[in-house]
């Protein structure tokens, strides 16, 4: 059975086991069947969302089922495994694919419309005696860091090369993120490239000119600075309080590159970023609103400051 959710944005896809109850001739119900609905979250090749979309869908997805006695499970195969670089913490949510029964399955387009999300679980999960639920996608805001850490935790790998920027570091620092997309002219993705010379070091200036006020109006020895451009973290990394961490940067949502080392860099930045004292975001005119910085913020609820400019 599919539930299409035409001419809305194809997010995730979420698998949700259906089993029925069966009645007697006299609609009396003589044995409930019905094993508990379980329900996995799937990203897989279709799934065009970038690596914050694709955490907050998993949490506020196991919140729902959380509280409602549903089983959850998750299964992250493209373009990578999930548990290359975050792994099981309190509650087991791995599932083999072999596992997965097609032929019990409901599938749901999950999309940007969080109240169509909430409606067609809700309407699912009803259907199979299960009376509450909570939405599903950037939902349940103030539960988002309890619930990520009741999921995951940080693979070896990802431990230890968190812990080796941390130790470089070796002091109490704050993080600035700035979303450029292809603006710069550093990959192709969404929104639109500078061409013109003059503006786009225009743009470095500005962006440069934000970190050296934060910097300035701080008591912090260091900054780290993540952003999505290597033209701008090479622009700005000599300046001696300003920390960024080495590696390529791509973006899943727009790339099949199954590098795991490539794939990493997105981790660590998304973890350094969660251990700063305070996370700020740039929010400008011509830059992307992203959610990476806030969503990080958020697993250890730490402070998230949105700082706004003109380029």
């Amino acid at each position: 059975m599919l539930v299409s959710l035409e001419k809305l944005y194809l997010y995730n896809l979420l698998l949700v086991k259906i089993k029925e109850f069966k009645y007697n001739k006299t609609k009396k119900r003589i044995k409930n069947t019905i094993e508990k609905t379980e329900v996995i979250y799937i990203v897989d090749k279709t799934t065009k969302s970038g690596l914050s979309d694709r955490l907050w869908g998993s949490v506020s997805c196991f919140i729902i089922c959380k509280k409602n006695n549903i089983d959850y499970k998750i299964s992250w195969t493209y373009p990578f495994d999930l548990t290359e670089f975050l792994v099981p913490n309190k509650y087991n949510w791995e599932v083999k694919s072999n596992q997965i029964d097609e032929n019990k399955i409901v599938y749901i387009r999950n999309n940007h419309n969080n109240s169509i999300q909430e409606k067609i679980l809700k309407r699912i999960i009803r259907e199979n005696n299960i009376t509450k639920v909570y939405g599903v996608g950037h939902l349940n805001r103030n539960e988002f860091g309890f619930y990520y850490n009741y999921l995951f935790k940080p693979s070896p790998l990802l431990e230890e090369s968190v812990n080796k920027c941390l130790k470089e570091i070796n002091c109490k620092y704050i993080s600035i993120t700035f979303r450029f997309q292809q603006l710069l002219g550093d990959f192709k993705e969404i929104g639109k490239s500078i061409k013109d010379k003059d503006k786009k070091q225009k743009i470095l200036e500005i962006s440069k000119k934000i970190i050296s006020d934060l910097y300035e109006n701080n008591k912090y020895n260091q900054i780290l600075v993540t952003s999505d451009s290597t033209t701008f973290l090479d622009y700005i990394k000599d300046l001696d309080y300003v920390y960024v961490i080495p590696g390529n940067i791509i973006h899943m949502g727009f790339s099949d590159d199954k590098s795991l080392e490539n794939h990493l860099k997105s981790f660590i930045d998304f973890y350094m970023i969660a251990n700063a004292d305070t996370v700020y975001f740039v929010k400008t005119n011509l830059t992307y609103h992203s959610t990476f910085a806030y969503t990080a913020a958020k697993v250890y609820n730490k402070p998230y400051k949105i700082i706004e400019a003109k380029y």
